[in-house]
């Protein structure tokens, strides 16, 4: 089973760093959550940031006693990673992750410009 960053920070049974899921560009692909805020949706490719400068700024908010949360909690102060929804250096969309793959299909009709 493959694993987020943040299941293998919070110590979930059966995750560790050997069964992180990596993407080429080093951030996790969120495969899966445990807790109920956080929905899985495997098309958008949401990216929690996980770089030096990341673990410095949540460190640094660790060391002022401030919570360190997910964004999709329901923790009002703290500091907390950033999520990105980022494929092969581009911004990821929901156009790109849900409606591009299925521009094709003879049952969806797209219109421009309706309102």
């Amino acid at each position: 089973e493959q694993c987020s960053n943040e299941q293998v920070e919070k110590g979930r049974k059966g995750c560790n760093s050997s069964n992180k899921e990596e993407s080429k560009t080093g951030s996790t692909h969120v495969r899966q959550h445990q807790d109920a805020v956080q929905c899985y949706h495997p098309a958008l490719r949401v990216h929690t940031s996980d770089s030096i400068l990341s673990d410095t700024f949540l460190d640094a908010g660790r060391e002022l006693g401030l919570p360190v949360g997910n964004l999709n909690d329901d923790i009002d102060h703290g500091v907390m990673a950033a999520e990105t929804m980022v494929y092969k250096g581009q911004r990821w969309s929901t156009a790109a992750g849900y409606l591009r793959p299925a521009l094709g299909r003879p049952n969806l009709h797209v219109l421009l410009h309706s309102h």
